[in-house]
């Protein structure tokens, strides 16, 4: 994710990758829209209640227009929750949970 938002970056796209840290500055910027592109990966979007709360804000919904999951092709090679084999990752098996969270169907 580091490289591609130093890509971005370096080619006047603001980009972040969000990770351990919950600096409230940084949530800030995400809500505003300062950033165009939010790296994230679905462990940290759906387990901290501080990025799960951002899917609440209303203005922070209307601008989203896309979610993109990194290594989601392993899901299906790999097992979904509930399948009889072992989830790829926890995580990635919940992703219908942060598609749950908007209030339309995003790509």
């Amino acid at each position: 994710m580091h490289d591609q938002v130093a890509y971005l970056n370096n080619n006047c796209v603001p980009a972040i990758a969000i990770g351990d840290v919950e600096e409230p500055d940084i949530i800030q910027q995400v809500q505003n829209g300062t950033y165009v592109v939010v790296y994230g990966s679905p462990w940290y979007l759906l387990s901290t209640t501080t990025w799960r709360g951002l899917f609440d804000v209303p203005s922070f919904k209307k601008m989203l227009i896309g979610v993109a999951i990194d290594e989601a092709h392993c899901i299906v090679q790999w097992g979904l929750q509930g399948a009889k084999k072992v989830p790829f990752r926890k995580w990635h098996g919940c992703l219908g949970e942060l598609n749950s969270m908007f209030p339309r169907k995003l790509p």
